[in-house]
């Protein structure tokens, strides 16, 4: 989406003529798309250290609604959490215990 609205603004500043915009913008894709992979490699490295430490089974989809809540509450009107009538998540029964 962020690629979309910079590629939008950069037509606005190219009808404009306003070329040390653009300028910007192509610098800031540039300077992400450069650090990239090093958010990669730590994002992975961190979540190998995460599960690595973990004390319990891992966390499962038991409780959580399979429908979004403010769909219900704003549109739907449904004031009490009781009134959400939509199927809940099912978790299968050997997922639970397995670690």
């Amino acid at each position: 989406m962020r690629l979309l609205l910079d590629g939008a603004a950069g037509l606005l500043f190219l009808s404009q003529g306003k070329f040390s915009h653009i300028a910007s913008i192509l610098r800031a894709h540039f300077h992400f798309y450069s650090r990239l992979p090093l958010w990669v490699y730590r994002r992975a490295r961190r979540t190998a250290e995460i599960d690595a430490a973990r004390v319990g089974p891992p966390r499962t989809d038991a409780g959580r609604v399979a429908d979004s809540i403010a769909l219900h509450y704003y549109l739907l009107g449904h004031k009490r959490y009781c009134e959400v009538v939509v199927e809940q998540v099912r978790v299968e029964p050997e997922a639970v215990g397995s670690n």
